[in-house]
C-alpha cells in the first residue's frame, strides 16, 4: 500500500540518521547551542481541528509526488532505478516525454504544472478540453489572487506585450486582463510564442479560497472558439512538427500519484489499440465553455 511505503520512508528518515555520542573525555558544548524549535506546516485537522479526510489524501499526495521527483532524479543520476522505484509507479526516464503528472482535487479538478518565461517559471493549470485559451495570475491581479503563483511579463525576456485586452467567461469564473506572447513549456516540449493571457482580476470562482487550488486554466480545444488573437497552445506544440502524434491523452484517478496527461501520444499501457473506434471530426465547434 503506498501509505505502508510513505511510512516506511518517514521512520527510514528518522532512524537513519542517528546522531552519534560525543567521543570520551570531550567537553560538552550544550551550553554553547543553539536551540531551534520546529513548527509542523500542517496536520490531519483542519481550521476547526476536527479530523479532514480531504487534508490527509492532499498530504499523501504532495509526499508522494515528493519521493516520485527524487526516484526520477536518482535514476537520472544513476542510470539505474532505485530499488524501491517500483513503489511509486516511476516509469524509465526516457519514457517521461510528453507526460504531465495530474494532482486530483475532490474527484472534480485535474490540475499539471507548465512552465511560462524566460527563465520558465512554474505554475499549475486546469487542462481544459472545454476552452482553448490560456491565462495566468499577474502581479497586477490583487485580492482574489492570493495564494497563487503570479506571472511578472517583466521578469521574462520573451514576454513581449500584445496589447490586446481579453475577457473570459467560463461556466463557472470569469477573467480579464491584457493579452501577452512568450515561451510555454509543458511535458518537456517548447510552444514558442505562445499567447497568454495576464490576468488583473479573477472572479471568486477562481479564488484559491474558494476551492480552485491551481493557478489558472489552460485550454485545448479548437482554434475556432478562441477569445484570443494568437493560437492555442496545443495547435502551437502541433505547429512545431516536434510532437510524435497530433493527440494528447488523460488518465483521471482519485489515487494520489495515479493521474496523467500526454502530449503528443497516448499511454498505451492503459489500453488496447485494436479496441478502439475513431470517429473524425465533422464540425469543429463548442456550445459552451468548460472550466
Amino acid at each position: 500500500m503506498k501509505f505502508t511505503t510513505i511510512c516506511a520512508l518517514l521512520v527510514a528518515a528518522v532512524v537513519g540518521s542517528p546522531t552519534p555520542n560525543p567521543p570520551p573525555n570531550v567537553p560538552s558544548n550544550m551550553r554553547r547551542t543553539q536551540r531551534i524549535p520546529l513548527n509542523s506546516r500542517s496536520n490531519a485537522a483542519n481550521s476547526s481541528k476536527v479530523f479532514d479526510p480531504m487534508t490527509v489524501w492532499q498530504q499523501l499526495d504532495f509526499v508522494h509526488r515528493k519521493y516520485s521527483a527524487t526516484m526520477v532524479a536518482n535514476q537520472r543520476n544513476t542510470g539505474s532505478p532505485h530499488p524501491w522505484s517500483s513503489r511509486f509507479h516511476i516509469r524509465s526516464v526516457a519514457k517521461r516525454n510528453g507526460n504531465v503528472p495530474l494532482v486530483n482535487y475532490d474527484a472534480d479538478l485535474w490540475y499539471g504544472e507548465i512552465g511560462v518565461g524566460t527563465p520558465p517559471k512554474p505554475f499549475t493549470v486546469v487542462f481544459d478540453t472545454g476552452s482553448t485559451d490560456l491565462f495566468l495570475p499577474s502581479t497586477q491581479c490583487e485580492v482574489t489572487c492570493d495564494g497563487h503563483t503570479r506571472y511578472d511579463p517583466a521578469a521574462s525576456s520573451s514576454a513581449q506585450d500584445s496589447g490586446q485586452p481579453f475577457m473570459l467567461m467560463y461556466g463557472a469564473g470569469e477573467t480579464a486582463g491584457e493579452e501577452y506572447v512568450d515561451d510555454v513549456f509543458v511535458g518537456g516540449y517548447e510552444a514558442k510564442d505562445q499567447t497568454v493571457g495576464a490576468a488583473w482580476l479573477y472572479s471568486l470562482e477562481f479564488s484559491k479560497n474558494r476551492s480552485f487550488p491551481p493557478d489558472s486554466l489552460s485550454g485545448l480545444a479548437f482554434p475556432e472558439i478562441s477569445e484570443f488573437e494568437g493560437t492555442p497552445l496545443f495547435q502551437t506544440l502541433n505547429d512545431s512538427s516536434e510532437l510524435p502524434q497530433s493527440v494528447f491523452g488523460f488518465k483521471l484517478s482519485t489515487t494520489p500519484g495515479d493521474s496523467e496527461m500526454v502530449i503528443g501520444g497516448t499511454n498505451t499501457y492503459l489500453y488496447h489499440s485494436d479496441t478502439l473506434t475513431y470517429v473524425p471530426v465533422t464540425e469543429r465547434l463548442l456550445a459552451g465553455r468548460g472550466g
